[in-house]
Order: structure tokens, then sequence, then C-alpha cells
């Protein structure tokens, strides 16, 4: 019988106490025994990486290029939770969206956002994020970041059905327009390449495993 902790409902908007390595490592140990407290993990994780990057160790090389010639000493972020944890950078990347998904359930229920992502919230939309919220303690193996896409691929509009998404579609301009313009991320401002990784980070835990190299 598994001796793990119980999911229970943690606060995502600041880390826990101790953000540390040795925490991580426990919360992995209790996710992997069968709890959720990948939700916890993934609190754990922003902060760290937080701390990684304020730090220095994780130096941008893109935002702050080495001087010519320096050798580089850094092994990076995601060299550092494989090292530290074991795990993937996709993998903690999901688990961080996770906990910043779950926050927003949390805000939306409570009507304390009118807008997340560009996207506005309405009654419909927080009737959801309900629903969301109780079908993550009802089923264990539910996951707050796919609810929460739920959220706008549901939702109406004075009581008339939105037109279907053409999903597929969708998914042939996103690519058409990555090969047109990735042959030019060199080319681009290091603000831009900044806030487009930020964007790539919650994307990633989204791609089918087809995708996968």
């Amino acid at each position: 019988m598994s001796t793990a902790t119980p999911f229970t409902v943690v606060d995502v908007e600041a880390a826990p106490h101790e953000a540390s390595w040795d925490t991580a490592r426990h919360l992995v140990s209790q996710v992997r025994a069968g709890a959720r407290a990948w939700l916890q993990l993934g609190v754990v994780l922003e902060a760290l990486r937080q701390e990684f990057f304020r730090a220095g160790s994780g130096r941008r090389t893109d935002l702050q290029p080495p001087p010519h010639g320096a050798a580089k000493v850094e092994k990076g972020w995601q060299a550092k939770v494989r090292e530290e944890l074991g795990i993937s950078d996709d993998t903690a990347r999901r688990w961080m969206l996770d906990a910043r998904r779950y926050q927003e359930l949390r805000l939306i229920t409570a009507g304390e956002v009118a807008v997340v992502e560009d996207r506005r919230v309405t009654s419909e939309v927080r009737e959801r994020a309900q629903e969301a919220l109780a079908a993550l303690e009802a089923d264990p193996s539910a996951r707050p970041a796919r609810l929460w896409a739920g959220l706008w691929g549901a939702a109406t509009t004075k009581g008339k059905q939105r037109a279907a998404v053409d999903h597929a579609r969708n998914i042939a301009r996103g690519l058409t327009a990555l090969q047109t313009s990735l042959p030019y991320w060199a080319d681009l401002k290091p603000e831009q390449r900044a806030a487009l990784e930020h964007g790539w980070e919650l994307i990633r835990p989204l791609l089918p495993a087809t995708f996968a190299r």
C-alpha cells in the first residue's frame, strides 16, 4: 500500500517556506509514490528556477553573451534539473505549468480576474473553472493545464454556441508561420527572443508525442 501523502490544496501565489532542492527531491519521491505532490513541486521548481537565473548561474547567453573566447562554465537550468532530480526539463516545465494553471483556476473561480492571457473571463468560464476544480478533487489523474485549456474551447457567448474551432487549420497556420520566421531567429532583438521563449514554455507541455524527436 502506498504511503504517499494525499493531495491537498496549496497556495501557489508564493513559494513554500523552503524552496530547496532537498524539498524538490522529497516531492518528486511523493509523486513517484502516487501522490499529487506535483502541484507543490511545480511551485518549488518555479522558485528554484527564478533563483537560478537571478543568482547568475543560469545566465542567458542570448541576453548576456560571454566575452569572446570565454569558456562556457554554466551547465544551465536543464542540466541542473536532471542532476538534482533525475527528471527532464520538459517534465519540470509541465509541473510548473500545472501549478500556474491551478492558481489561475482559483482566481477565476473567486472572480478576482477579468482577463487571463488576453482571454475574457465570462460567467460561463467561471462556472467551468469551478467544475475544473471539482474535477481535480475527484480525479487523481486530472491535470490543471488540460482542464484550464477546456475553459476556453467550450465557452459560449450570449447563449449561442460558438462556431467550431478548426484546430487542424490553426496548427497548419502555426507550422507555416514557424517555417517562415524561425530561420530569422538570430535577427530578433534579445527582449523579443526572451518573450517568445516564455511563450514556447507554455506550448511545449502540449506538444503531442508524435512531434517529439
